[in-house]
Formats: C-alpha cells, sequence, structure tokens
C-alpha cells in the first residue's frame, strides 16, 4: 500500500466522520445535556454513604460529562484529519481551514435551538420533579414501605368512623336468659347474661340522633317481654318510645300507664301523698330546696319553715290542702312553692284519683312517664317521681312479684342524690337503671347547685358497669372512653425527618426514631 492509497483512506475516514458529523453530533449534544440538566451533576463522587441508585447515577453522570468532552474535540479531530490529507479536488483552496470553519459554523447555526432547547427541558423537568413529582414519589414509597412496627397512636374519631350504622331486626337476636345489646363489627350479636343484666346499671351516652334512642327502646321492649316491670322516664316527649311500650305491653298482655306530668297531656299524680309520710316528706323537702345544707344563716330559717311544714303535712299531703293549711303561717318560701305548684292540674288530683306508683309496682306493670325540660316545675315533680319509684321499689321489694327496670333519659337534668345513690343499692331491692344523656360534660354541669357535680360524675360512672357510647364527640367523652379502653404498649414513631431540596420540594428522609410509649388503646382526640 503506498502513500496515496493511505491518503485515500484516510479522507474516506474523514467523509464519514463529517456525515456522522452531519446528521447526529448535535442530537447526542442535546440528548446529554438534557439528560445532564435533568439528572443534575452533582455529587460526582462516589461516597461509601451512596445507595446503590445514587451510584448507578454517579456513573451516569460521569458518562455524561466525558461524552460532552469527547463531543467538544471531535471537530478537532475532524479539522486535523481534514487538513492532513492533501486535497483531491483541482482546486487546492477546498482543502483551507476557512471552509473548514464555514461548514462548521453553517452547520452550529442550522441546528444551535437542539442541544438550548434540550438544557431548557432538562432544566424544566428537573425543576417540576424536584419539586412536585418527587415528594409524591416519597410519600408514597414511605406509604408502602415494608416497617419493623406499625403501632401509632389510635383516635377515638377515626375509631368512630370505621363503624357505620347497621341495618338488623333486634328481635332476632332475643333470647329469654339473655339481653341483647347490639352487633359487634363482625355482625356477631352481642349478649348480656339475664342474672348480670338485672344486677347492674347500664348508661347511654350519645348526641342527639346519634341512635341513643334505638338501643334503649331495644332493651325496654326485651324487659317487658321477659315479663319484669318497667318504668321510663322521657322528658322530651320521645315520638316513637310509647308506641315500642305498648305494641309490647299488647303482644304479651301487660297493664300499660301513659302519664303526663304536664298539663298538656293525660293523667296525674299527687307527687307527695304516696308512700310513707316520712318518705313524701322528704321528697316535699327535696323538691322545694329545704334540705340543710350546713350554713348556719340559710339552714336556720330553713328549719323554721320545716318545723311548721312537718306539722301541716302530718295532715295534710295534697299540695291543695297544704296550701291552704300554711297559707296564714310564716311559711313564706314554702307558700311561694306551692303555688307554682299547685296551678298544675296534673299534679293536685282529686282524692282518691291519679296515678299510684305502688300499685303499678303491685301489677308488675309496664309505664311510660312523660316529663317537660322547660318547665322548672314540671321538671322538680320528674325529680320527685323518680325519688318515689326509688323509695316505693325499696319498700315494696318483697310484695313485687318481678324485676323493675327503670330508664331514664337526659338523666343529667333529672340527677338527684337519692338517685344516684339507688344505684349503688338498687340489687338490694331488685332494680337496675338504665341512664341515657348526651355527654359526660352534662354530669360536671348541673343546674342544681345544691349537687356536687364530681360526686354525680364518679357515682354515675362508678355504678352504671354496662356502657354504650355513640360517636364520642365531645372531647371530655372521649377522653373518658379511651381511659375504660385500657393500656397498650406501643412501639411508635417518635421522629420522623423530612428534607426540603433547593426547589422547595419536601420529602422524606430514610430513618425514622421509634421509642415505645403506653396509652389508651383508643387514643382520645387531642
Amino acid at each position: 500500500m503506498n502513500e496515496m492509497d493511505i491518503f485515500a483512506w484516510l479522507d474516506g475516514v474523514n467523509s464519514r466522520i463529517m456525515q456522522f458529523t452531519n446528521l447526529f453530533w448535535w442530537p447526542i449534544l442535546a440528548t446529554l445535556l438534557f439528560m445532564g440538566s435533568l439528572f443534575r451533576m452533582v455529587p460526582f463522587q462516589i461516597h461509601h454513604t451512596h445507595s446503590f441508585t445514587q451510584v448507578m447515577l454517579i456513573y451516569l453522570r460521569k458518562t455524561i460529562f466525558w461524552g460532552v468532552v469527547v463531543l467538544l474535540f471531535y471537530p478537532l479531530v475532524m479539522l486535523f484529519l481534514f487538513l492532513m490529507v492533501p486535497a483531491t479536488q483541482p482546486e487546492p483552496a477546498a482543502r483551507s481551514p476557512e471552509v473548514f470553519r464555514q461548514w462548521l459554523v453553517s452547520l452550529a447555526m442550522e441546528n444551535w435551538t437542539l442541544p438550548v432547547n434540550a438544557l431548557a427541558v432538562g432544566i424544566l423537568l428537573n425543576l417540576l420533579c424536584s419539586r412536585y413529582l418527587y415528594p409524591v414519589w416519597s410519600a408514597l414509597m414511605r406509604k408502602i414501605r415494608v416497617r419493623q412496627f406499625y403501632d401509632v397512636q389510635s383516635d377515638i374519631r377515626k375509631e368512630a368512623t370505621r363503624f357505620k350504622a347497621k341495618q338488623f331486626v333486634p328481635q332476632k337476636y332475643y333470647k329469654k336468659d339473655k339481653t341483647f345489646i347490639g352487633l359487634d363489627e363482625a355482625n356477631q350479636p352481642i349478649h348480656v347474661p339475664l342474672d348480670t343484666w338485672r344486677e347492674t346499671n347500664m348508661q347511654i351516652i350519645g348526641p342527639t340522633r346519634f341512635g341513643k334512642g334505638v338501643i334503649l327502646g331495644t332493651l325496654m321492649d326485651q324487659a317487658i317481654r321477659r315479663g319484669d316491670s318497667l318504668m321510663y322516664i322521657d322528658p322530651k316527649a320521645d315520638k316513637f318510645a310509647p308506641h315500642i311500650l305498648y305494641q309490647a305491653c299488647l303482644e304479651t298482655g301487660r297493664p300499660f300507664y301513659y302519664l303526663t306530668l304536664h298539663d298538656h297531656g293525660v293523667g296525674s299524680w299527687a307527687p307527695f301523698a304516696g308512700g310513707e309520710l316520712r318518705d313524701g316528706l322528704n321528697r316535699l323537702e327535696l323538691s322545694f330546696g329545704l334540705e340543710l345544707t350546713g350554713e348556719a344563716g340559710s339552714d336556720f330559717y330553713k328549719s323554721q319553715e320545716r318545723r311548721l311544714l312537718e306539722r301541716a303535712f302530718a295532715e295534710n299531703r295534697d299540695i291543695q290542702d297544704l296550701y291552704r293549711v300554711l297559707e296564714e303561717t310564716e311559711a313564706r318560701r314554702i307558700l311561694a312553692e306551692l303555688a307554682q305548684w299547685r296551678s298544675l292540674r296534673s299534679l293536685c288530683p282529686a282524692p282518691g284519683e291519679g296515678f299510684e306508683i305502688a300499685r303499678a309496682l303491685k301489677e308488675d306493670a309496664v309505664v311510660y312517664v312523660q316529663g317537660h325540660l322547660f318547665d322548672s316545675v314540671v321538671k322538680a315533680a320528674t325529680k320527685a317521681f323518680i325519688v318515689e319509684l326509688i323509695q316505693e321499689s325499696r319498700r315494696l321489694a318483697r310484695e313485687r312479684n318481678t324485676h323493675l327496670t327503670v330508664a331514664v333519659d337526659e338523666v343529667s337534668f333529672l340527677t338527684s342524690k337519692p338517685l344516684v345513690q339507688a344505684l349503688a343499692t338498687s340489687v338490694g331491692f331488685q332494680c337496675n337503671f338504665i341512664l341515657a344523656y348526651q355527654s359526660q360534660n352534662d354530669l360536671l354541669n348541673l343546674e342544681d347547685r345544691t349537687l356536687n357535680p364530681r360526686y354525680i360524675y364518679q357515682s354515675i360512672n362508678v355504678n352504671s358497669q354496662l356502657k354504650a357510647v355513640y360517636a364520642g364527640a365531645d372531647q371530655e367523652t372521649a377522653e373518658w372512653v379511651a381511659s375504660l379502653s385500657g393500656t397498650i404498649v406501643k412501639d411508635i414513631t417518635k421522629m420522623e425527618r423530612t428534607e426540603i431540596n433547593e426547589t422547595g420540594g419536601e420529602s422524606f428522609e430514610k430513618q425514622r426514631m421509634l421509642g415505645s410509649q403506653e396509652g389508651s388503646q383508643l387514643h382520645s382526640p387531642t
């Protein structure tokens, strides 16, 4: 092979290189610039803390860097080959540097927008990915990661959302020797043995329209059908409860009484005429606020009026008669109270008429009693009715044939010392209570200022062993339910850091700090 053959071969190589440059040099440069701006060129050195993905990115960056370096030196190689090979054309000027420069400049003028646009698109995509896409990806990977511990603090508000209202017919789950409470999460019936039911009280807590009336109606329906006596004290005039009780009595042949303690209904009742003399006097003193409180000033005047009252009450237990007897005395406070009570026809039946609690207990009857939340006298009379019911059920315990269940709705408005004291002793006279109210906070904000709210709160909670709580919508009730759920030790995340990149995107770091913590199984909201 002679010298001309070598030059001819080099000329062919140069032609192919220049042809390659015409077709691919600018697209390859644009691709490298796009990838470099998209993946960024830092970090460039490998560190022992880097993950496999980070190491691969570093190798990619080095490949991009050296690829750009090679492309930038590529025109110098072409120029060298272009000038060292003798011209084969007739015109020697065809191999001059000026010709090569003009060719390279014209090629750059045609393609310069390609690498510039690629660089701009890469920077823009990197910005969008770093600020928006990568934080979403980081959150997704955090969500699906395989953890050593999955414990988190539970929240009663979230627990409540896991359960939906169930549609079922309660009668399908009735049993003679058990009381049906409801269905559990697996739609299995929850029953309480009858002996346990009759020896325990139950409280039902929840806001209006959350289902208190449903469970209350179911419990009362079962009590009637198993043959127990039932007294339902309703200060709100429930639309459905009287019909539930009446229908159950019709189907079982039980006596049913409907009594309203206000003048816009049916029936009447003498608040202080029933039971033993001393019991009636205690109800009157409780209703009129004549109990001694330990304050010397007020107790002195109360004791004077009580002396006059006791003398009159021994002969007259009717409200109208008491007013006439005491009208000429100095018992001004009692007269003012009697004046309000005697204005209600429902509380002043004629002698020998009106509803009798003792008679209803002996008949094993079912009684619906309707009060009124916005009439102070009716509300006080409703409290007196509950007290007489407790007194008579205790007095007639040996004469009664059946167990007695007393259901009191909105009990926070009807609370009294005799009621909360009876919760602890009701087993002794065949009686248990169902107490319904809206919130634990109701027990701490009683209308009757003579009562100790903490004592009432503690007594009702301690002596009501069965509890049904709906929603846990307020802070006090939620914390109380959480305290009842028991404690458990959980390994929870104490700290989990995030990293904010230069574009403002936030991502989770690949570490979290764990710690053991004891808390309620159902954690209350904070």
